[in-house]
C-alpha cells in the first residue's frame, strides 16, 4: 500500500499563556486562554492548586479604604547575606517582614514602619492610594512616591533597628544663567548669577572670585558650600 505524506502539528504548551499575538503571528506551543493552570518549562500542564496561609501564620485585617498594597523584596540588606526583608506598602505605612525558611511570613514582622505622611511633599495629597516604588542598592532601600520626598532606609544589623532619612535631590544646570561675564573674566565681586554658574560646575563646591590666579585676596569673596547631610532617624 503506498504511503502518503501528511503534516502533524504538536503543541506542548511550553510557552504558556500568550494574549498579545494575532492569528497571523501566533507562536507555537502557546494558548490564548487558560484558567487555574500552571505551565511548566518542560511542556507539562497541571492544575493550579488552591492558596492557603502558612502553618502558624497570623492574618492582618485589611480594608480597601486603607489604601494600596505594594510589595518588594529587599535583598543584601546592609551589604550582608544575613538579612532579607519583604517590604510592603499598606496605604500610608511601609512595613518590614524578615524572610526566613523556618517560620511563617507573619512571624517575621518588624515593629518598625515608615509613615509616608512624615515625608509628604508640600501641597500633595492622596498618599495612601498611590503606590510607591522601591529599589535596593549598596545595602540601602530607596523609596520613591509621587507625593512624597525621596526616602532612604538602612538597617543597623548590630542594634537590630531601622533608620530612615529624606533625600535631597540636586539638579545640575548645564546651561547656566546670563551673568554678563566672559569665560576668562575673574570678577572681584561675586554676584548671585555668577555664583550660580560656578556652583553648577560641580557638587558641594566652594566658589571664589577675586585675583586673577584665583587665590583669595583682601577683598575677595568665598561663598559657603552647599551641603545636604542625611538626617537619620530611628524608626
Amino acid at each position: 500500500m503506498p504511503r502518503s505524506v501528511a503534516s502533524v502539528i504538536q503543541n506542548n504548551f511550553s510557552k504558556g499563556l500568550i494574549t498579545e499575538a494575532t492569528g497571523l503571528n501566533f507562536p507555537d506551543n502557546a494558548v490564548t486562554e487558560a484558567y487555574n493552570t500552571v505551565f511548566e518549562k518542560i511542556g507539562r500542564v497541571r492544575r493550579r492548586l488552591g492558596i492557603d496561609v502558612e502553618s502558624g501564620a497570623e492574618t492582618q485585617a485589611y480594608e480597601d479604604s486603607d489604601g494600596v498594597l505594594r510589595e518588594f523584596v529587599w535583598q543584601s540588606v546592609a551589604n550582608t547575606g544575613g538579612f532579607t526583608f519583604l517590604v510592603m506598602q499598606v496605604g500610608f505605612d511601609i512595613q518590614f517582614y524578615e524572610l526566613t525558611v523556618d517560620s511563617a511570613l507573619s512571624a517575621g514582622v518588624q515593629p518598625a514602619a515608615v509613615d509616608l505622611r512624615d515625608f509628604q511633599a508640600a501641597g500633595s495629597t492622596n498618599i495612601n492610594n498611590v503606590p510607591a516604588s522601591f529599589a535596593a542598592g549598596a545595602g540601602y532601600l530607596f523609596v520613591a512616591h509621587p507625593n512624597c520626598d525621596p526616602i532612604l532606609v538602612r538597617f543597623n544589623a548590630e542594634d537590630n533597628v531601622f533608620e530612615v532619612a529624606k533625600i535631597t535631590l540636586l539638579i545640575r544646570d548645564f546651561e547656566g544663567v546670563p551673568d554678563g561675564l566672559s569665560t576668562s573674566t575673574n570678577p572681584t565681586t561675586l554676584t548671585n548669577e555668577h555664583s550660580y554658574n560656578l556652583r553648577n560646575q560641580g557638587w558641594n563646591k566652594k566658589v571664589r572670585c577675586g585675583a586673577a590666579n584665583n587665590e583669595l585676596g583682601g577683598n575677595d569673596q568665598l561663598s559657603p558650600s552647599q551641603d545636604y547631610p542625611l538626617d537619620w532617624n530611628e524608626l
